[in-house]
């Protein structure tokens, strides 16, 4: 179930089981998305051209180990606006090492300590 109210954010509720899987060919996904379950490791599979997505509040482990496109700008907002629960953002190897090498990134790892980046297999 999608909705969306007068923040501007879309609010995703339900299971997020290949959500957005299989979409080789998505690149955007515009507005803010919140989660409001967890979100399985399965839901952005195979999102080989992703580059935008912002996720806000986040407050569970997301992977986007399929998308090497994915913008350092999008990594520093989901860090920025997790939540303070305990979260492990899973990066493609080449979306990893262009995230980690972004003082933008470096500052919000910094002050979100709860928030921790992984470099997908």
């Amino acid at each position: 179930v999608f909705y969306k109210n007068n923040t501007g954010v879309v609010k995703i509720q339900g299971s997020c089981s290949y959500l957005f899987g299989f979409n080789s060919k998505m690149k955007y996904i515009y507005g803010k998305l919140k989660f409001m379950e967890s979100i399985s490791d399965t839901a952005f599979r195979y999102c080989n051209d992703l580059r935008i997505i912002f996720v806000n509040e986040l407050k569970s482990n997301i992977s986007f180990k399929h998308s090497p496109k994915l913008s350092k700008h999008c990594v520093r907002y989901m860090i920025e606006n997790a939540t303070d629960a305990t979260i492990t953002i899973t990066l493609h190897p080449e979306a990893y090492e262009r995230a980690i090498a972004d003082a933008g990134v470096q500052t919000a790892l910094a002050n979100k300590t709860n928030v921790s980046l992984a470099k997908g297999e």
